[in-house]
């Protein structure tokens, strides 16, 4: 049988002299693969799982996540396709585009003009070209909605094996295509951790995008790599190297001297490890979610696209998503996360709207607890642009979800302790 993820073995092992596991190639059962084949798809390359399937409930359903959590387990990280509908999906795009918090900052920005691409014009976050984030997030709407998709959340459910989840819009990721503009080009090879490797042992969390343009295996428009199975080597990795900020050599791990970014930002894979060589892409077609074990090395690569009469279409752009588990059960702890969501929600409104902008916010739910949800549907999918704002389009899923309303767990253990107030229940 053919693998579904071919040439996932490479060369080189863990630093202590055996062969390790995430050097051996990987095979899949076929079942589980997306066999599509074609260049905008997940084809033969990553097996992919279907977000139909998940939508669709019962025992299908059951199955999908089963073989989900299994592979993320063997794997360290796992494909959503059609995490996202084809609508969803064009609908960020645009609002990525015409957001006045996102690329319709810049009125000179024009996304069907080349010209207007160059980085006297484009947006700068954390010092770097290829990221967006939004200052007031309270202004979007698709980035929310994407944020409490059902489909999205049960994949995060499924991997971290926990219903109760907190989360929040993250940022979006923008590659211009650098063969229009050389200057453009990012980093070939820079494999790293969002994880620190010698102060952050085991499982800590996990990590995620949705591609919403595609990302073939051609590797011409950009996307996203990572080493499969490396999180079963983590551990042993670490101990098999020197954490250059205690050893007096300053070992080159983040790129040269004492300039780890860890407790600050990524650990970079040291140079001329076997790491680089086990680097493997994983393709995903526009609407694919992919989640990740943040133990395993990872990487975006550069959009080679040299057409730049294709507009919009020769952009890599993809919305990161990040969630956690919920405090079990601690309700001291969901009250703490609570307050802090409504502070953060209306100091962001209040800082670019102003005291009616704040004013004009809504932090309770429905009368009854259900979180309210303003005019959106059960998925939370009014695709109208003058349909409700942020909070009001928040569905019960995704006021819990940001922290707005409890999750029951925690409502009960504090309706128990004689000093709730109800928020959430339901």
């Amino acid at each position: 049988m053919a693998s579904a993820m071919r040439g996932v073995g490479g060369a080189g092992g863990g630093g202590d002299g055996d062969e390790a596991p995430w050097t051996k190639p990987v095979a899949v059962p076929e079942a589980a693969a997306s066999k599509s084949g074609s260049d905008d798809g997940d084809g033969e390359w990553t097996t992919s799982f279907s977000g139909d399937k998940l939508r669709g409930g019962g025992d299908a359903a059951d199955a999908e996540r089963a073989s989900m959590r299994a592979f993320f387990d063997e794997h360290g990280f796992v494909v959503v396709r059609d995490a996202l509908t084809p609508a969803r999906v064009a609908a960020t795009v645009e609002e990525v585009w015409a957001s006045p918090t996102l690329l319709g900052s810049n009125p000179d920005i024009d996304r069907d003009d080349a010209t207007t691409w160059g980085d006297e014009d484009w947006p700068v976050v954390d010092n770097n070209k290829g990221f967006l984030d939004a200052g007031d997030k309270t202004v979007l709407r698709e980035a929310w909605r994407n944020m409490q998709d059902e489909t999205v959340v049960g994949a995060f459910q499924c991997v971290l094996g926990c219903d109760e989840l907190w989360g929040s819009v993250d940022r979006f990721g923008v590659l211009r295509p650098a063969g229009v503009d050389r200057r453009w080009l990012t980093d070939v090879s820079w494999p790293h951790w969002d994880q620190h490797p010698w102060t952050e042992r085991g499982f800590q969390r996990v990590q995620g995008l949705i591609a919403l343009t595609p990302s073939p295996s051609t590797r011409d428009r950009g996307g996203f790599m990572c080493v499969p199975g490396f999180h079963r080597r983590f551990d042993a990795w670490a101990d098999a190297h020197p954490d250059p900020d205690r050893d007096e050599t300053k070992s080159r791990v983040s790129g040269g001297g004492r300039g780890m970014l860890a407790r600050r930002g990524p650990t970079l894979v040291p140079r001329g490890d076997a790491i680089f060589d086990a680097l493997r892409v994983v393709t995903l077609r526009a609407g694919s979610l992919v989640i990740w074990d943040s133990r395993l090395p990872h990487q975006n690569y550069p959009n080679l696209c040299d057409r730049a009469d294709a507009g919009a279409g020769a952009f890599r752009i993809v919305q990161y998503q990040r969630y956690t588990r919920a405090a079990d059960g601690d309700a001291d702890e969901a009250r703490a996360v609570q307050a802090r969501a409504r502070e953060s929600v209306a100091a962001s409104a209040f800082s670019f709207g102003g005291r009616a902008a704040a004013a004009s916010l809504s932090f309770r739910g429905g009368g009854d607890g259900d979180g309210g949800g303003g005019d959106a549907d059960a998925d939370g999918d009014d695709e109208s642009d003058d349909g409700p704002g942020f909070p009001d389009l928040l569905t019960p899923l995704g006021r819990r979800i940001v922290g707005l309303d409890l999750w029951p767990l925690h409502a009960n253990a504090t309706a128990g302790d004689g000093d709730g107030d109800g928020d959430g229940d339901g």
